[in-house]
């Protein structure tokens, strides 16, 4: 939660979106088109999957409840299970770029 709120101290949701963007499309650039999103909302999706993280340690009963929706969404707009992985670790790399040493 700390390194979270230290990111986000630092950047605000559209300098996110556009280092998150960035790393989604190093890792994985075949999946970029399926969320067609202007940079900004890049971020906003960053932090709505940084915050659910989260909220699966801090509340899991809720977290599994909005889990649901979230999975057939997902299913709708056509993503796949070998997708997350990407998604992952362009999450990573987010942090790692954001905090550097810090």
């Amino acid at each position: 939660v700390r390194t979270w709120h230290q990111v986000q101290g630092l950047f605000d949701v559209p300098q996110l979106g556009e280092i998150f963007w960035k790393h989604v499309n190093d890792e994985a650039p075949e999946q970029t088109h399926i969320y067609k999103l202007p940079l900004k909302m890049w971020g906003f999706l960053l932090k709505h999957i940084i915050d659910m993280l989260l909220l699966s340690v801090t509340n899991p009963e809720r977290f599994y409840e909005e889990q649901f929706a979230l999975v057939i969404r997902h299913i709708r707009y056509g993503v796949r299970a070998e997708y997350l992985t990407p998604m992952g670790k362009a999450i990573f790399s987010v942090f790692e770029e954001t905090l550097g040493d810090k």
